[in-house]
Parts: C-alpha cells; structure tokens; sequence
C-alpha cells in the first residue's frame, strides 16, 4: 500500500510538507503543492479520512446544503463553490433538503456535523439559532437567512434592488403594463422588512411599479405552482388564453388576434423564464415586439434560448469566493490561526449581478 513516505520520496520533501500540502495549508507554495500533488497522483495515493480525523479533529471538507439541486442557479453556484473550495484545499460534501425542515435537521445531524467542518447552508425552514444548535460550534455560512439578526455572516442576494432596475428597465424600454410571474400579490405596507430573497423580488418589482404611477394588485401576478420551466409553461398559457378571451370579449377587433393586454413578464427566476418563453412562442406572441420578458439569477440557459433571455445576472465565481473565504476566516478563528483572539460579528455580504440586456427586451 501506498504511504505518505513513498510520496515525500517521490515529490523530494517531508512527510510533514506532504501533510500540510494535502490539506491545502496556506504556509506551502504553490510550486511545492503542486509536486505533492503530481506525486500523489502519480502513486495513486489515496488520504485516509477517518484516520486524519481521528487524528487532526479536521476533514477537509465543507458541506453545501442548498434547497433544490435541479435548479440550474442551485447547480451553477454550487459547481462555483465546489471549484473554489478545492482551489483552497477543500472537498465539498452537496446535500439538498428539498425546502423539507426534516430534511434541514438531518443533514446538519448526520452528515455536516460527522463529516465536515464546515458548511455553507441555505435553509428555508431553520432560524440561524436552531442551525447554531444542530452544529455544536461547527463554523457556517447561510446563503439565506429566516431571522432578521442571524448569528451566521450571510450572502445575500440583493432582491429588491435589483428586481426594481430591472423593472425601470422594461418602463425605460417603453413597457406600460408589466406583469410578475412566480408569486402572488403581496401588499407593499406588509413588506417592511423581507427576509425571504423571492418576497424581495416581489418588493422590487412593486416598488418600481409604484415609482411609475401605478399602483400594484392582484392582477398583476401570476402564481405558479413551482418555477420550474415546465410548470411556468403551462401556468403561463392559461395565463394567455384566459387574457385574450377577456380581450376578445371586451375588444370586437381582436375576436381574431392575439393581442394581450400585458406588455412584459417579469420573472421571479430564470428557470421560470424559459417556460414563459416557450408560452408565448406557443401562441404567437412576438417577443420583444408585444411582450418583453425579463428573468432573474443568471443561468447560462439562458443565452441560448431563442430569444436569449435578459436578466439579472449573479457572479456566480464571486459568490464562491465571498462564502469560501468567509468560511476560511472562521475556520481559522476557531483553529486559532487569526492574531486575534476576538471574533468578528457576523457579517451580511452582498452578491454582486449586472443587469445582461438580450433579445428578450426591447433596447433603450
């Protein structure tokens, strides 16, 4: 069997360097790494785990707990996560808890706290207060938070800011009567301070309607099931014919046309996007010449559909970097590598997007 000795021969160093290389210590170059690594490679060396464990009190792994692998932001931001962390030496244990609060508790139970040694946890169910007791002390950062003072540093996507200037965008474009997909109505006045990222997006949105002299209600919004493609389709063609029956009734010179009464969708998602694309193809709607279409997250999908889709765009490599390195920080506060002995207080990071103007939307 293979040793940690035949790879410091091999690589020309210590043992104690391969050690520290293996685990990504931020003493050893990146020369010197990479010829522990090529070594271990090279003899097929395979670390021992549970033996590193038992003796370091450290895996080198950091979990990610996200929502719904499926969704393509999920997955886009997890393989950016996964491809940092292991730029920093860390393995990336992904779980998903399908928005089930038994799913949340588990995972943190079993898997976080016997594997990793830290993780980056996006909960719909958990306060940061009932995580915190689920992880015995074990550092984490929250991609969203259920409390208005979590005891995590979290990174936050930045909903409402950015769904009203992509809203302003489609009034700019000459839009008069934007639709919203993917939530129902919720009044501003019970809106004061959103913690959850798609209320945000409804506050957005809402807020620029209100900036524009209109005034926001119910039948603006078009609730879906979930936000899948799929499902977002099919909502959004009863949504149409429903619509022009309405004009048809109301209207004598659209009996036969396929006029709508909206001139835009904004969409709480990407994925939701693509679907309400494919619907209004379906009915030969012209987008962007009747109906613009605006997305939120970023996906790659999205510049390839046809019309490729505008939308709000995350950086998904920043996004990494910002909780990756967050999560270091405290790693290191706990080990005592910090030369400080004072923690800092969470902290709440924002994800930095740019608004991508495509086919989907008429151009300033």
């Amino acid at each position: 069997m293979v040793t940690m000795r035949d790879v410091a021969a091999l690589a020309g160093v210590s043992q104690a360097t391969v050690s520290y290389a293996l685990n990504g210590d931020p003493m050893i170059s990146e020369a010197t790494r990479s010829r522990v690594m090529a070594a271990a490679q090279e003899l097929d060396y395979a670390v021992n785990l549970s033996a590193r464990n038992l003796k370091s009190g450290k895996s080198g792994a950091i979990g990610l707990v996200v929502q719904e692998i499926a969704n393509p932001y999920v997955s886009q931001l997890a393989d950016a996560i996964s491809e940092y962390a292991l730029g920093k030496g860390l393995q990336t244990v992904i779980q998903q808890t399908l928005y089930r609060r038994e799913s949340e508790t588990t995972i943190l139970e079993h898997v976080i706290s016997a594997f990793c040694d830290a993780v980056i946890f996006s909960p719909s169910k958990l306060t940061s207060r009932q995580i915190k007791a689920q992880l015995h002390g074990k550092p984490a950062l929250l991609l969203s938070a259920q409390d208005e003072n979590p005891e995590y540093d979290v990174l936050q996507t930045p909903g409402k800011r950015a769904m009203r200037e992509a809203t302003d965008y489609l009034f700019a474009s000459g839009c008069r009567n934007p639709v919203f997909f993917g939530m129902p109505y919720i009044p501003l006045t019970e809106c004061v301070n959103p913690l959850n990222s798609a209320t945000t997006r409804v506050v957005g949105y809402e807020s620029s309607l209100a900036n524009h002299g209109m005034k926001p209600g119910p039948q603006q919004f078009i609730n879906p099931p979930d936000w899948s493609p799929g499902t977002s389709r099919q909502t959004m063609l009863d949504y149409i014919d429903y619509d022009l029956a309405s004009n048809r009734k109301s209207s004598p010179r659209n009996r036969c046309g396929n006029q709508v009464s909206f001139d835009a969708v904004v969409c709480i998602n990407d994925a939701a996007a693509l679907g309400v694309i494919r619907a209004l193809i379906d009915r030969n709607i012209s987008i962007p010449d009747q109906v613009s279409v605006i997305g939120f997250d970023g996906i790659s999908q999205g510049a390839f559909t046809a019309p490729s889709l505008t939308t709000v765009a995350f950086d998904f490599d920043d996004m990494a970097r910002q909780a990756v390195d967050t999560l270091v920080m405290r790693l290191d506060e706990a080990s005592g590598k910090t030369q400080t002995n004072t923690r800092q207080q969470p902290q709440r990071l924002t994800a930095h997007y740019q608004l991508l103007q495509r086919e989907s939307t008429k151009p300033l």
